[in-house]
């Protein structure tokens, strides 16, 4: 058995318990709900329960620093919301149900508490059942909480066992009345989700978040699947209406939101992770932040509606260089209230860097000789597609047979940490003889900015490419401090144009 030194201080009953949920696979496979449970159990064993704070289970159970910050980092929290929602579930409906003593722990402190069945007639509850729940119908904890309806007076033995047994019966039908009143005050705060079963990831995996939810295949062919591969929080569901900056509006229309625990179980290697987020109502600036962690690293933020530009419209955040735990998971824990978060992407990948990010400006894909694919028009804000005049009476223009015109820009997710290079590219599609329209050189002259730095001033595509492709690259390119790469066209004479976009990290 596991029983460490410090919980030799527990009775037999409550040492078995402690080792039954630690060892059996009832807490699921996160490390970290393991660590802290054995660290709290011990604590209070030893009989320094009161004194167990956020600052000692973060560095001396989850292995963080020593300049760990509760008011930046909140893996503790968010651990702990998820260990007391877990050991309910084990004891209501798991495989604790029947279980005599249970380990439980109360909310306002982080002490355990071991709760023995016999002597739960003095006890009005649970402690640390969280608002909403609920306590398992015909236990001794459920039915010991009312009073029964009338005094149980001494009777002739032969009518003590239907008095008895009329006690009981009225004391189930108290039970369930307050458990109903229960769930039904707070089911509309938290709808939480078990997954039904792990989500394995054997390739790229594409996964649409919340409930009612439909299989998707978008633009560039992508299939996206509903999984239930979190737990907590509320679903939001679909409305059905446009979001900007993506052709692919269901991506982003429906999700979940608030503190949510995400386990995905892979394989060991490298993965890239791309979260997709857009804020579908009109929040506060202070209550659109959205807080993560990855495998109980660092927490990062995300402001979704300044990152997008503006409330329904779409935005991704990249998180390279991901490995599963010892465990073969990977843990993805959303530690905010607020806006939500609609798809996750978990892409393999070669090394710790960014995987290379091509675009064509089109409502369609496109694989290159190379074999690359180029994915359809995203993280736009602004312009349309243009098409070329007479396009069913000349060939294919391959990567150039698109553009996005107009003023616009593309906000292009680069995670921080690297430099990138941006190669654009370009082709006349309307200007020209070799075109079959009228105008030359000079009749389309834009500037390109990248973060905010001039790169190409009075361009024009026909005087530099003579009625040929165009090619420019940008080397050095670091990322803005939201981990975005903007690059925006901004006209001189006629709209700017460009056929596809491809940023790739440069060699560390």
């Amino acid at each position: 058995m596991g029983t460490s030194a410090a919980s030799a201080g527990l009775d037999f009953t409550e040492r078995a318990e402690l080792d039954w949920l630690l060892e059996s696979g009832a807490l699921g496979r996160s490390a970290n709900l393991i660590k802290v449970l054995r660290y709290v159990c011990d604590e209070t064993a030893a009989g320094r329960g009161d004194h167990i704070k956020e600052y000692s289970i973060a560095v001396e159970a989850l292995g963080r620093k020593a300049n760990f910050d509760p008011q930046t980092d909140t893996i503790v929290r968010v651990t702990f919301h998820t260990l007391r929602k877990r050991l309910q579930d084990i004891y209501e409906t798991g495989e604790g149900m029947s279980h005599t003593v249970r380990i439980v722990i109360p909310t306002g402190g982080y002490a355990a508490q071991f709760v023995h069945l016999q002597e739960a007639g003095r006890a009005s509850h649970v402690p640390g059942a969280e608002p909403g729940g609920s306590l398992p119908i015909g236990s001794p904890l459920a039915s010991s909480a009312p009073e029964p309806p009338f005094p149980l007076s001494p009777a002739p033995t032969r009518h003590f066992p239907w008095l008895w047994l009329g006690a009981l019966v009225a004391v189930a039908l108290v039970a369930v009345a307050l458990w109903r009143q229960s769930h039904s005050s707070h089911s509309s705060l938290m709808e939480a989700f078990s997954p039904a079963a792990p989500v394995t990831i054997s390739g790229p995996t594409h996964i649409l978040f919340g409930k009612g939810r439909h299989p998707y295949t978008d633009r560039s062919g992508i299939r996206w699947e509903p999984k239930p591969a979190c737990e907590g929080g509320e679903s939001v569901p679909p409305t059905g209406v446009a979001f900007s900056g993506t052709e692919d509006s269901y991506i982003y229309d429906g999700g979940i939101r608030g503190i949510v625990r995400c386990i995905f179980h892979a394989p060991p290697g490298l993965y890239e992770l791309r979260l997709h987020f857009a804020e579908p109502g009109n929040l506060e600036p202070a209550h659109r932040v959205v807080s993560l962690a990855v495998n109980a690293g660092p927490t990062q933020s995300v402001d979704v509606v300044d990152r997008a530009g503006g409330d329904h419209a779409a935005t991704t955040f990249t998180i390279p260089g991901i490995r599963p735990e010892n465990d073969g998971t990977i843990h993805l824990d959303f530690t905010s209230e607020v806006s939500p978060v609609n798809a996750i992407e978990i892409l393999p990948a070669p090394t710790v860097q960014a995987l290379p990010l091509r675009i064509v400006a089109a409502s369609t894909p496109f694989k290159d000789d190379a074999g690359n694919v180029w994915l359809s028009d995203r993280y736009f804000r602004g312009g349309r597609h243009g098409q070329p005049p007479d396009q069913e009476h000349r060939p294919s223009l391959g990567l150039y047979s698109s553009g996005r015109i107009g003023t616009f820009q593309y906000s292009l997710p680069a995670p921080k940490g690297s430099k990138y290079r941006v190669t654009l590219y370009f082709r006349e599609q309307w200007f020209g003889q070799e075109n079959g329209a009228p105008g030359g050189v000079g009749s389309r002259v834009f500037n390109v900015y990248c973060n905010g730095q001039s790169v190409l001033q009075d361009f024009d595509i026909l005087a530099d490419g003579h009625g040929q492709s165009v090619t420019k690259t940008i080397d050095g390119v670091s990322p803005t401090a939201q981990g975005e790469i903007n690059i925006a066209f901004v006209p001189v004479t006629n709209y700017p144009l460009v056929n596809a976009i491809e940023v790739t990290p440069e060699n560390p």
